[in-house]
């Protein structure tokens, strides 16, 4: 796994969302990722209408991605930690950050 193939799957998970594609950006999480997503998600805007990438930086054997996502009502950035399971980049952790 390296920066730039965990960006072009962050990307994609961006995508999935400013288009409302929820399974699809749900299968980019882990278990452990996946209980905490409700709580994230009422934190961002309603609709999210697009997604940014802003950084990919390498944390031991994760790597971790910030993506600002905005919309009608305003804009919120998310933290998310990405490692390989299964064979590609999930999504293991995540928080909104100022």
């Amino acid at each position: 796994m390296n920066d730039s193939r965990v960006r072009e799957h962050a990307e994609a998970h961006g995508r999935a969302l400013a288009r409302g594609d929820l399974a699809g950006a749900a299968s980019d999480l882990s278990e452990g990722a996946r209980a905490k997503a409700p709580g994230i998600m009422k934190l961002l805007p309603r609709p999210v209408t697009a997604a940014e990438v802003t950084s990919v930086e390498s944390a031991a054997d994760a790597f971790v991605v910030r993506t600002r996502y905005t919309g009608e009502d305003g804009a919120a950035t998310v933290e998310s930690t990405w490692a390989e399971i299964e064979g590609r980049p999930r999504i293991v952790d995540l928080e909104v950050v100022p």
